[in-house]
């Protein structure tokens, strides 16, 4: 099976995600400025504003991604036989071990520590993300 080639957007985008994660660990999201992250990519900055409207909604993507790739990890075979509150435990403990994980802890401390002195900002764009992915709360609403 041949693998998708991808596109120079497509390079480009991971060029910026790659760059944003190093930068903002290294440096904090507020003493990152998309200049340097541009730079870091190899990129222009319009390429970074035309991938991230901003270094908030950058930030919110990496951490949306970072946890949709770990949803994908789990196995879902085993929630056939189980029982509703079976099947949550096992979700919810599989999520407790992404939030757990070192990398998503790292991206957390970085994005908590920028939107703790901007409330409005954490308001309007965190609660669109911490559904995403979420499996548990899907099959709640489903049952209910």
């Amino acid at each position: 099976m041949t693998e998708k080639k991808k596109t120079r957007s497509e390079i480009k985008r991971e060029a910026i995600v790659e760059a944003a994660k190093h930068a903002f660990h290294e440096f904090g999201v507020h003493n990152t400025s998309m200049d340097k992250l541009a730079a870091m990519a190899g990129v222009s900055k319009r390429t970074v504003y035309n991938h991230f409207e901003s270094k908030e909604v950058l930030v919110m993507s990496l951490l949306s991604d970072l946890w949709r790739q770990s949803m994908m990890d789990v196995d879902l075979s085993p929630l056939a036989s189980m029982e509703l509150k079976q099947q949550l435990v096992y979700l919810l403990s599989h999520e407790i071990s992404i939030l757990n994980n070192p990398a998503y802890i790292d991206l957390s401390k970085v994005a908590f520590g920028h939107y703790f002195y901007r409330p409005e900002e954490a308001k309007s764009s965190g609660g669109k993300n911490v559904e995403t992915g979420n499996r548990a709360i899907s099959m709640v609403r489903a049952a209910a």
